[in-house]
Parts: C-alpha cells; structure tokens; sequence
C-alpha cells in the first residue's frame, strides 16, 4: 500500500511539472506572438509620425490580435535603436552605413531594412507672403537655397536638434546661406510659429502635410502657404506623389523599415503587409509617395484649399 501511494504521488509529481512547462511554453508563445497576433514597438522619428500612425492603426483595424505601440521620441542614430529588445521595427529616412551594419553584426543582430516610401521635406511661408506668384526657391549650385521673391533675411524655423529633417538638411544644404536658423521646435510649432511670424519661413514634413482630406490638415494649410520648387526652366514643382516619385521635387528621401525580430513575429508580419500592394495603396490613399505602387497625381497647391 505504501509503495502505491509512493508511485501515486510520483505520478502526480510528474504531471504537474508536465502542466507547469506547458503552460509556461504558452506564455512565452503568446508574449512573442506570431505574424498574426502579438504586440511589439515602433520606434520612428516625428517627422514620420503620421505615416506610421495610419499604417499601424490600419493593420490593427485588419488584424485586431496585433497591438503596436509608436515610440517618436527617441533621438540619435535610428539604427542604434534596433539594440534594444524592446523595440522590433524602426521607421527611418537615413541610409543604414556600414560601420552601424557591421556594430550590429558584432552584437549579433541581424536587421531587415525594407523601402516603403519617399518623403519630402516642404518649406512654408506665412499666408500673406505664399500668395505672391513669384515666390519659390531653388537650389544654387553650392547647395545653398535661394528664395526667389523672399528676403534672405527671414527665419527659418525647424524641429529639435538632432532631428531626421535637420539631419537631411545638414546633408543637402552646405551651409547657413545667409539664412537665419530657428532650432527646437516640434512640426505643429514650425507651422504656428510661420503663420504667427512676419516674414518668417519654415521647413516641415511632408507626411504633415500630404493627407489633403484630413480635417488636421486642412487646419494647418488654412495657416500657412507651401512654397514651390522653380527647376532650371524657372516651372513652379509643388511637392506631391508624383514629383516625389519621379525626383522632380528635389527635397525628397527614402523612408525604410527597419524589422529586427529575431522570429516570424508580429513586427515581420506588419513588415511584410507594408511591402505587399495592400499596404502600399494605404501609403497612396494616405497621400504619401509609396515606394512600389505609382502615384495617383494628388497635388498639394496653395489654391486647392
């Protein structure tokens, strides 16, 4: 009797170890999720902010087991962000260098890095001064900006330091051009501060911008006015799908996805349906210059609104 007791109670021993590893199997299952359910981080600089906003909310719209989460207020090198376990995809405009390919390699992660899109940055000018038909600039061939129709004396505002649009214009435009330089401001207070100031101009994305039905964006070109690219034969090129994807509007980048998951996940999952031509005709409704599809031609002009 007592040895019946003693196999009975080793028994029970045993299917409890059984039940606890399985349930503790599930739980790492469900915490990692899979390409259809699951949660994971978006990391993204705020001058994309809008463009990821819509494409997540609508793959949990079509996916309501999937919950993301958009982290915009990280600053740095994007791709050093990926290091953290937390974060699963980044959405960036810069180029992935070798040197940050070859750190991430050494730290034993390997990334997905994907084009989407192509933004734009949009210079703006208060109402009053956008409504002069000569205004426009373009870019001399020291790659400094020339405002046609505009005194060069004028602010320029922009977003905080160390921002992707600062970044960009570090790297397109050589030098100050005799441009005074507002720093700090986030992509509302640009818009604010332009439509506020006399005679004061400003540099904004263009995902700020681009979605023509939203009631937001309405709002803030009721503020402001864009100003024009005048090319070589002095044509006056507004930013919008089509010059974005041609590069006739000079003022453009790729936008990248950055997936780091270490598993077919939901971040994979969210990758994928981005880059498949469901995804991509979201970006084209949304307004913004898709990377695979091509454009329908939605002109963002000063007197469409």
């Amino acid at each position: 009797m007592k040895v019946c007791a003693f196999f009975l109670s080793l028994i029970y021993s045993f299917l409890l170890l059984v039940c606890s590893c399985s349930s503790g199997n599930q739980n790492n299952d469900y915490d990692r999720g899979d390409p259809l359910s699951g949660y994971f981080t978006i990391a993204t600089d705020p001058a994309y902010l809008p463009l990821v906003k819509v494409l997540a909310e609508t793959y949990m719209g079509l996916y309501p087991l999937v919950a993301i989460k958009i982290d915009s207020t990280k600053s740095g090198n994007p791709y050093q962000w990926t290091v953290d376990s937390n974060i699963r995809m980044v959405v960036t405009g810069i180029d992935l260098a070798e040197k940050d390919s070859m750190a991430l390699v050494s730290r034993g992660l390997v990334i997905k890095v994907s084009p989407i899109a192509t933004d734009g940055l949009v210079l703006v000018a208060p109402k009053s001064l956008g409504k002069d038909s000569s205004v426009s600039f373009s870019l001399r061939h020291d790659s400094c900006f020339y405002l046609n129709g505009i005194e060069s004396s004028n602010t320029m505002f922009t977003d905080k330091t160390g921002s992707e649009n600062n970044y960009f214009l570090s790297r397109r435009v050589s030098s100050s051009c005799n441009i005074r330089w507002s720093l700090g401001m986030t992509q509302e207070a640009v818009i604010d501060s332009v439509a506020l100031g006399k005679g004061s101009l400003g540099v904004v994305s263009w995902n700020y911008l681009c979605e023509r039905k939203s009631p937001l964006v309405k709002s803030r070109l009721n503020k402001v006015e864009i100003i024009p690219f005048a090319d070589s034969l002095s044509n006056r090129i507004y930013p919008s799908q089509a010059s974005l994807f041609t590069g006739t509007y000079p003022l453009l980048r790729p936008v990248w996805m950055v997936t780091s998951e270490p598993y077919a996940g939901p971040a994979t999952g969210f990758a994928a349906w981005v880059a498949s031509s469901e995804g991509q005709r979201v970006i084209r409704l949304f307004g913004g210059a898709p990377y695979r599809i091509p454009p329908r031609e939605i002109q963002i002009s000063n007197q469409n609104f």
